[in-house]
């Protein structure tokens, strides 16, 4: 019976989770200047205006670049090192220590619902390593783009815009795996963890999608 307790906890928060998305997705869609990503969406389009209208100006736009891959090279390869150190745990899962059932007082404390959880964690931080990944990719594409080509600026703005918000979805979308990773961290100590970083971690997220 514990072990529901366990699945049913994992369930609330892929439905938390769910809902949360499918709410910004609909404010983006009616009013994105409402929220941290669309204003970031709308920046990036005036970005690639402002430095397709001038040659002198692809230095600057080198440095951004640059600085944007840094941010994503820092986060993937943080990402595969946890999943990495994560690993260095299934050598507990077959009798996991009693300090990950020190706060787990309705939760099952089999080994299997517990393996479970950590391979879900791991799962999350590849999926925020290919995230950070491809974001890098789509960068260094943008980075061949910044330069006017003659004849061509709507249709080099248009390539240019797509690949800037490909990168900063894939980048969010990395994001969302580290900050789900923290519900993870504390589901390996029991349901009501579970829950309490749930709501915590999604009250967080939400003032920071929230543009101020």
């Amino acid at each position: 019976m514990n072990a529901w307790l366990d699945v049913l906890s994992l369930a609330v928060v892929a439905v938390a989770w769910g809902v949360y998305v499918v709410r910004l997705r609909r404010v983006l869609t009616d009013n994105p200047l409402r929220t941290v990503p669309g204003v970031s969406r709308l920046a990036r389009a005036h970005w690639a205006d402002f430095i397709l209208a001038d040659a002198s100006r692809a230095i600057l736009a080198v440095q951004t670049l640059r600085n944007a891959i840094m941010a994503s090279t820092f986060l993937a390869s943080t990402a595969i090192l946890l999943a990495i150190g994560t690993l260095n745990l299934l050598e507990q899962a077959q009798e996991p220590q009693a300090i990950w059932h020190l706060f787990n007082f309705v939760g099952s404390r089999s080994h299997t619902v517990w393996l479970t959880k950590l391979l879900l964690l791991i799962a999350n931080f590849v999926v925020a390593f290919f995230c950070f990944a491809l974001s890098i990719r789509l960068f260094l594409h943008a980075g061949y783009h910044v330069v006017p080509e003659p004849n061509q600026a709507a249709a080099q703005r248009e390539r240019l815009t797509q690949w800037l918000h490909a990168a900063g979805r894939y980048f969010t979308l990395g994001m969302r795996a580290y900050y789900l990773s923290v519900v993870l961290i504390f589901a390996l100590f029991g349901p009501i963890l579970t829950l309490l970083s749930t709501a915590i971690v999604l009250w967080i997220v939400t003032r920071l999608d929230r543009d101020p």
